[in-house]
């Protein structure tokens, strides 16, 4: 039942074909179903991670477009960012914390704690990319994937380099070769460091492989300016220079708590402290 509400609200926040980068009753419906799974089973803490990573991928809707261009998760003005929704994700997280530890987190939780990380930084620069390394080591240890593996690979290229980031990158080119988020991922990359000739080529072929007309166009238009331009981020399913869904791929008005649900918290201002403690709490 998870990985169906969180294929909806994946389909809702990237389609996956047409003009629109975003479908808004695809995001809800998956963010109501989620609310009635915990509902349900409110015993369970990675059922309470699917809501919380949704909350906070969703909250960043209205800042991923402007004047029907695609917005990278690094140049968005979070401003824009749905404050009400991230509150209520990072309370949620708390709440998660509490019921398990260490080798009990699950994958939607692993993910959660990363979107709480990006959501948290008050600007690109501080985003904490060495905590949202590790808890990729640890996501790819309990969830092994190519696609996981390609997000640490980014993760990592921000927290320690992007020579080394691209090197392991390249490790799983040949499973990914039709994927179009590796080759945005690597023109990315390539684009930071200076290599503007391959990185043009690695965002022509990912132009060959999005199905989805604005991605398509944001990768047309860095790979005709020779992959010189702001910066980047991908999406995948946990958060990062990849856009946050899945991760760096998912801000906008808040979807209302269901009327007398258990799940249900309070929307106040939340500041919650997300220091080594967090990314520790996975790894104890």
């Amino acid at each position: 039942m998870q990985a169906v509400i969180y294929l909806i609200f994946n389909e809702g926040y990237t389609a996956s074909t047409g003009d629109g980068l975003v479908r808004g009753d695809l995001c809800a419906e998956a963010i109501r179903l989620a609310r009635v799974l915990c509902d349900l089973m409110p015993g369970e803490p990675e059922n309470l991670g699917l809501p919380i990573l949704m909350l906070l991928h969703d909250s960043r809707r209205d800042a991923r477009m402007v004047n029907g261009a695609l917005v990278t998760l690094e140049d968005q003005d979070r401003s824009l960012w749905d404050r009400g929704a991230i509150a209520e994700g990072l309370a949620l997280l708390e709440r998660a914390l509490q019921m398990v530890r260490g080798a009990g987190a699950g994958p939607y939780l692993l993910q959660a704690a990363i979107a709480a990380l990006h959501s948290s930084a008050p600007d690109a620069d501080a985003t904490d990319w060495p905590q949202i390394a590790a808890l990729y080591e640890k996501l790819l240890a309990v969830s092994p994937s190519p696609v996981i593996a390609l997000n640490l690979a980014v993760a990592v290229a921000m927290a320690h380099g992007y020579e080394l980031g691209l090197g392991r990158i390249d490790a799983p080119a040949r499973s990914l070769d039709s994927y179009y988020l590796f080759h945005a991922a690597r023109a990315d990359l390539l684009r930071r460091l200076g290599r503007w000739a391959e990185a043009a080529a690695a965002y022509r072929r990912a132009v060959g492989l999005a199905a989805n007309r604005v991605e398509r166009e944001f990768s047309k238009e860095t790979a005709e300016g020779g992959g010189r331009r702001g910066g980047g981020d991908i999406r995948s399913n946990s958060g990062s220079l990849l856009e946050p869904p899945g991760d760096w791929t998912p801000l906008s008005a808040s979807q209302p708590c269901l009327s007398g649900s258990s799940f249900c918290s309070n929307r106040r201002a939340f500041a919650w402290p997300l220091s080594t403690a967090l990314a520790s709490h996975f790894l104890a």
